[in-house]
């Protein structure tokens, strides 16, 4: 998976890039369609119960993904799982 985000910042163009390459686990058997959607949602799932995401409502990916703190939450349970994404930020 390939994320790429352009933008402005500090006045500068600037783009982000996420990518992401997940297999099968071996020692567990559970497979990367479970692990890259599956945890992202138990980490969705536990930022909510430990009370660290506030918004009502009906709630979308990028409103979660907004806040830096939630998305630190995610990436680090997810990284703790092994599903690493990396970033690379370029000034254009």
């Amino acid at each position: 998976m390939k994320i790429v985000v352009e933008g402005e910042q500090a006045g500068r163009k600037t783009r982000y890039t996420w990518d992401l390459l997940d297999r099968l686990d071996p020692a567990s058997g559970i497979h990367s369609m479970a692990r890259t959607t599956g945890y992202t949602a138990t980490m969705a799932a536990r930022l909510i119960s430990q009370n660290r995401f506030h918004r009502a409502g009906i709630v979308v990916p990028e409103q979660i993904g907004s806040e830096p703190a939630c998305m630190e939450f995610i990436l680090k349970g997810l990284a703790d799982r092994g599903v690493i994404y990396h970033e690379k930020k370029e000034t254009l």
